[in-house]
């Protein structure tokens, strides 16, 4: 595993080589890049940048994949009624062995798949990519939160794409958005409530949404907190976005009637924009208590 990780380690170094190059906030020379590097080299770093990012994502999710199964192993052997002691033993130890594969690398690895997918050219090309996005969705379920909500924060702007919400509904990635609205980082919170707001711009996606049940936990955005306990601006913006949008369909408009929603909303109408996160007034405008009422 070792020698796994060392190939890992240089692949993303490769990678970190390969962004400086076209994703203007990891280079020295951000404002100029595009006008230095010619149209076509650009998109042969694009091409690097697909196929090396990809690869690394896909060998650590491999050793991730192996871990699970290894500690799932050990677990269940644990819950053999039938084990002596020495196996019992034998297995404990092998569990308390078993290393995860390295957070930090897991966590940078996703930072770098969350600053690409901010590209709309370079998301086109991911897309191109077998599993690239699979692979994040997978790491959106990895035990740590902190690699989680990167790989939340990655998917989230997958979201944004008409041709990238289809792609994430087949993975049933609703649910994992849901469950991160939950974490302690604003960060991820934000990402998850943004997700589910772009989701929502269509009628297929309320429908999707209402089904797996996203109106109480969007609802409950209203009141987000840090990992501090402050009050989280950008996240409660981002979710009363979201209701809006959700509000548009008959059934999730009832819903959200039901579970308080249109109170929690009138409440935070008196709100000073310093308190809930200024909003440009060509992008919206506070929902009209009404707007719920879908019949």
């Amino acid at each position: 595993m070792g020698v796994q990780c060392c190939l890992l380690c240089a692949c993303y170094t490769l990678n970190l080589n390969v962004i400086a190059l076209f994703v203007p906030r990891f280079s020295l020379i951000s404002s100029s890049v595009r006008f230095l590097v010619p149209k076509p080299k650009r998109y042969c770093c694009v091409w690097l940048l697909r196929c090396q990012l990809a690869s690394v994502l896909s060998n650590y999710c491999k050793l991730y994949d192996q871990f699970v199964e290894s500690k799932q192993k050990h677990v269940e052997d644990l819950s053999k009624e039938d084990l002596d002691q020495e196996a019992k033993k034998a297995a404990q130890d092998a569990l308390e062995k078993l290393e995860i594969p390295d957070l930090r690398l897991g966590r940078a690895i996703l930072e770098n798949c969350k600053s690409c997918a901010e590209q709309g050219n370079v998301r086109e090309e991911m897309r191109k990519e077998e599993n690239f996005f699979g692979n994040m969705f997978r790491m959106i379920k990895h035990e740590d939160e902190i690699v989680s909500g990167m790989a939340c924060q990655a998917l989230a702007n997958a979201a944004f794409d008409v041709e990238g919400r289809p792609m994430l509904l087949e993975m049933n990635a609703i649910p994992e958005f849901v469950k991160c609205l939950t974490y302690k980082d604003v960060d991820t919170q934000l990402s998850a409530a943004r997700a589910i707001g772009n989701f929502a711009m269509d009628s297929y996606g309320r429908q999707k949404l209402f089904e797996s049940k996203a109106m109480a936990p969007l609802v409950a955005q209203l009141e987000a907190k840090d990992e501090n306990g402050k009050d989280a601006i950008e996240p409660r913006r981002a979710a009363i976005l979201a209701i809006g949008k959700c509000a548009s369909d008959r059934s999730s408009a009832v819903e959200l009637c039901d579970i308080g929603a249109l109170s929690k909303l009138l409440s935070l109408m008196d709100t000073h924009w310093k308190q809930l996160g200024q909003v440009p007034a060509a992008s919206f405008s506070p929902p009209h208590p009404l707007a719920f009422i879908a019949f």
